[in-house]
C-alpha cells in the first residue's frame, strides 16, 4: 500500500523540527517525536485512508491542547466493501507512554444502548487501549484490534441485514465452543494416554532390571557348574586304570565341612535345574511371566543362601 502523502509530510515535520531545533507547537516530549513518526507512517501504510491533522482537544477538565487526531474507516475483516463508523484517534500529551483516546464518529443516536467498548459519548475503550504498553503498542495493532470487536458487538442499531450477520456470528460462535470442548475432552484423553504410557514404561524398566538380574545369577550358575564338570572328568581320569568303586563310596564325604559342601552344592544345581524348567514353561506358554517372576525371585533367594554357605565353607 502507499502511504497518505499528508500524513507522511505531518511525520516528518515532526522529527524535521525537532532535528532543526525548532521549537515543536505540539505538547509532546521530544524523546517521543520519533516514536510518533514511526507509528503514523506504519498507520498510513497500513490504512491508506487514514488522515492526519493538528487540531484543538478540549479535556474533561475544560483544559484544551493543539493534538495530533488520525481519522479514518477501518474495514471489517472479511469484508472490504462494508465499513465501520469514522475512527477518531487522538494522540495525547503523554503519548506514546500513554494510549490515546478514540472516538467513534459521529456519536449520539446511532450508537447502540448499553455496548461493552463505547460509551454514550463515543468514547472507545477496548482490551488493546485497557493494556497498553509502550513500546509494544501501537496505533497499527490497536487499529486492527477494533474490526473484530466491532463485528461482534456493531457499534450502532441493527438492521435485519444486521439481524442476520449477528445470528450468524453466534451460530459461528457456537460452533466454536463446541470445538473447544471436544479439544479439551481430546487433551483430557491425550493427558491420560500419556500417565498409561509411563506406567507401562515404569513397568517395562523394572522387569528389564529383574532380566538382567536373573540373567547374571545364570552366568554364575554356570560357572559353577563348569567348575563341577572339570573336577568330574579329572576324578575319571584318575580313576580310569583303578577298579571301579562303588557310586556311594565316590560321592561319601570324609568329614562334616565335606558333607555340608556337597548338600550345598546339590541344592544349587537343584534350583538351577528348576529355574531352566521354569524358562521352558514360560516360553512354552505353560507357566505365566507373573507366576515365573514371583517363582524365580524365591529360588533365587535360596540359591543365593546355598552359594553364600559355600564360599563360606570353602
Amino acid at each position: 500500500m502507499v502511504p497518505s502523502p499528508a500524513m507522511s509530510a505531518l511525520a516528518n515535520d515532526l522529527v524535521t523540527g525537532n532535528r532543526l531545533n525548532r521549537p515543536s507547537p505540539l505538547p509532546y516530549e521530544e524523546a517521543a517525536l520519533w516514536a510518533i513518526h514511526r507509528h503514523l507512517l506504519a498507520l498510513s501504510d497500513a490504512f491508506p485512508s487514514f488522515s492526519a491533522t493538528a487540531s484543538l482537544f478540549t479535556h474533561n477538565d475544560g483544559s484544551s491542547a493543539v493534538l495530533l487526531r488520525v481519522e479514518g474507516f477501518v474495514p471489517t475483516p472479511n469484508d472490504h466493501s462494508r465499513r465501520l463508523p469514522k475512527i477518531s484517534i487522538w494522540l495525547i500529551e503523554a503519548y506514546p507512554y500513554l494510549p490515546p483516546i478514540v472516538f467513534l464518529s459521529p456519536p449520539g443516536s446511532l450508537l447502540a444502548s448499553r455496548h461493552p467498548y463505547v460509551d454514550r459519548s463515543g468514547v472507545v475503550s477496548v482490551p488493546y487501549l485497557r493494556s497498553w504498553l509502550f513500546p509494544n503498542s501501537n496505533l497499527v495493532e490497536l487499529v486492527r484490534s477494533l474490526p473484530v470487536l466491532f463485528t461482534l458487538h456493531p457499534p450502532s442499531h441493527t438492521t435485519p441485514k444486521d439481524d442476520i450477520i449477528t445470528e450468524i456470528v453466534a451460530a459461528v460462535q457456537r460452533h466454536l465452543r463446541q470445538g473447544e470442548t471436544n479439544t479439551e475432552s481430546l487433551l483430557t484423553l491425550q493427558a491420560l494416554l500419556k500417565q498409561r504410557e509411563e506406567i507401562i514404561n515404569l513397568g517395562m524398566r523394572e522387569l528389564e532390571k529383574e532380566m538382567m538380574e536373573l540373567e547374571q545369577k545364570l552366568q554364575m550358575v554356570r560357572m559353577d557348574t563348569d567348575v563341577v564338570e572339570t573336577w568330574l572328568s579329572r576324578s575319571q581320569r584318575r580313576s580310569r586304570d583303578a577298579t571301579a568303586p562303588d557310586i556311594g563310596d565316590v560321592f561319601d564325604a570324609g568329614d562334616t565341612i565335606s558333607r555340608q559342601v556337597m548338600e550345598s552344592t546339590a541344592a544349587d544345581l537343584a534350583v538351577e535345574d528348576t529355574i531352566y524348567a521354569l524358562d521352558r514353561s514360560v516360553r512354552e506358554g505353560c507357566v505365566s511371566l507373573g507366576e515365573y517372576l514371583r517363582r524365580v525371585r524365591v529360588l533365587s533367594r535360596e540359591q543365593f543362601f546355598y552359594r553364600v554357605t559355600l564360599q563360606r565353607l570353602r
